[in-house]
């Protein structure tokens, strides 16, 4: 599929739809993402711990998901390091980042479409979840 890729921290970010102006980060134009080999796992359950991304050496702009760095080698593309995420839209990329436990200022560009009020209400809902599941409440 043709796509958006932001390169945004620690994650590769696809999106379907054209992140800018809400994304300030660099934007590469028209990729594509094959991930096709991942669709049963993903629906399944059967997620891969070993999950990566690479890059096809004849074709900078081909990117593909693999259930492991093995199945990237054998394949014959170059690793991409990244977390990597495949997303409808960059405010969908914002809610699972912070439901990861990412915490965004509300000085933040990502955030032009949140009021500060919204940001710090959701910041402070991430740091609390944070807290609880790391038992220091």
């Amino acid at each position: 599929m043709s796509t958006f890729l932001v390169r945004y921290s620690h994650f590769l970010v696809f999106v379907d739809q054209d992140p800018r102006p809400k994304c300030e980060s660099p934007v590469e134009l028209s990729v594509r993402l094959d991930d096709s080999a991942l669709s049963e796992e993903v629906v399944s359950g059967n997620w891969s711990a070993g999950i990566c991304v690479g890059v096809d050496p004849a074709d900078s702009r081909h990117y593909k998901i693999f259930p492991s760095m093995g199945n990237r080698a054998h394949a014959g593309f170059r690793q991409v390091v990244g977390v990597p995420v495949v997303v409808r839209d960059w405010i969908d990329f914002l809610r699972v980042a912070a439901d990861c436990g990412e915490v965004f200022d509300s000085g933040d560009t990502l955030f032009m479409d949140r009021s500060a009020e919204d940001t710090k209400v959701l910041n402070r809902k991430t740091m609390e979840s944070l807290r609880s599941d790391l038992g220091a409440v």
